[in-house]
């Protein structure tokens, strides 16, 4: 089979852990020996914008980079800042992409086309199914389904119109498909639940002994865990609060992986000189060093306001951590109250500095926590799976075409 990926959530030579997860499922379509091209179009970025570290990102991405055995291509399409002109983008990306996809489609024609999330991705793959003659997956995340629909009327419509004219549609947990099927579009097919995998080579559940400390923590250990970029989307500011009251009571440090220190302090500027000595905001790192802090810390904490299916939540159990998280969207798919760590509400910073309490307090119960979610993440989020189920849905969709 061979598989057109259109994808802007996808990682750059520059920020290789950015949808690291759809790299990983890629790569298991690959050992299954389909042919995979993936198009990861970069927002146009003018040099005299380069002063800011993601627009000299965007500058500074290669037209095309190798992965070691495939090759992915990272054109520029037009995407002005704001909410009001996320639809625009998705025309302006498929206009940018066809003349590459039909020379490309020529040259070896593909099956089908897999874009990931609404906008700007399933848009664009709806025209260029069209114009190529092929059917349309598209995957919804996390914001892009249960966000960006409804920040104005014209993503709503966009929104909609993806969901209605995709051949199939694919959600990462049960949560968003009910919240898809009930607050918009009907779709051509019933939603699918495919839910991630893990890459259970690199997070693993190891001694701390065997454990290659990172040696910037120092004398850091033990420590608290949290992994996240959108950092008042992920709550990071809930935590820090949370933190700031439970400290005296317990040993632990307070681990940042994600932002930056000036990104925390903004966040937060009252807070930071309470915590400093606690507190340790390693930034953006190489996915291999955040399996490294997973595997180091005692425990996971994500008090997300949002979320699809967090994939550093399955992280963090594949590597036997208990997670503090909350009941939003599909996390209650992932974490069993009180068996794999706690669930709490959104907002609710007495019931996140309880649970934090508790499991600090109880290393025991952490660990026992901590099992028991490795279990659940290698028997029921496993990459196998994931693409066995993907592949099911492309053969059908081939079927019927």
């Amino acid at each position: 089979m061979n598989i057109l990926i259109l994808s802007h959530l996808y990682p750059t030579p520059h920020d290789p852990s950015f949808g690291i997860f759809i790299h990983q499922q890629i790569q298991y379509l690959r050992q299954l020996g389909h042919q995979v091209t993936v198009l990861a179009p970069i927002p146009w970025s003018p040099r005299i914008f380069n002063f800011r570290p993601k627009w000299r990102n965007y500058y500074q991405t290669p037209a095309r980079h190798h992965w070691g055995d495939f090759d992915s291509y990272y054109p520029r399409y037009l995407r002005l800042p704001g909410a009001w002109f996320r639809a625009f983008a998705g025309l302006s990306y498929y206009h940018r992409v066809l003349a590459q996809i039909l020379a490309l489609h020529h040259a070896q024609p593909y099956d089908l086309i897999h874009s990931h999330m609404l906008l700007p991705d399933g848009l664009a793959a709806i025209f260029l199914g069209r114009e190529l003659g092929l059917p349309t997956v598209c995957t919804m995340h996390g914001s892009d389904a249960l966000h960006f629909p409804y920040e104005n009327s014209l993503n709503r419509h966009a929104s909609n119109f993806v969901l209605r004219y995709t051949d199939q549609m694919i959600a990462v947990s049960q949560a968003m498909q009910l919240e898809v099927e009930q607050q918009l579009a009907a779709t051509r097919r019933p939603i699918r639940v495919v839910r991630y995998g893990v890459n259970s080579d690199l997070f693993q559940n190891k001694p701390a002994s065997s454990v290659n400390q990172p040696t910037c923590l120092n004398e850091l250990t033990p420590y608290i865990l949290f992994v996240g970029r959108d950092i008042k989307r992920k709550g990071l500011l809930d935590l820090l609060i949370a933190f700031e009251r439970v400290m005296k009571q317990i040993d632990h440090n307070l681990v940042i992986i994600g932002p930056t220190w000036a990104e925390v302090e903004q966040l937060a500027p009252a807070l930071i000189g309470n915590l400093q000595d606690r507190l340790k905001i390693a930034g953006r790192l190489p996915h291999e060093e955040v399996a490294s802090y997973m595997q180091a810390c005692e425990f996971f904490v994500l008090p997300s306001y949002l979320e699809g299916l967090p994939n550093v939540i399955l992280e963090a159990m594949a590597c036997g951590k208990a997670v503090v998280s909350t009941a939003v969207a599909g996390i209650p798919e992932q974490v069993v109250d009180n068996v794999t760590g706690y669930l709490v509400q959104p907002g609710d910073i007495p019931a996140l500095t309880e649970a934090i309490c508790d499991l600090a307090q109880n290393p025991d119960r952490c660990r026992e926590m901590g099992q028991h979610g490795q279990t659940r993440v290698l028997t029921e989020f496993t990459w196998q799976s994931n693409v066995q189920t993907l592949l099911s849905i492309y053969k059908m969709l081939l079927s019927r075409s």
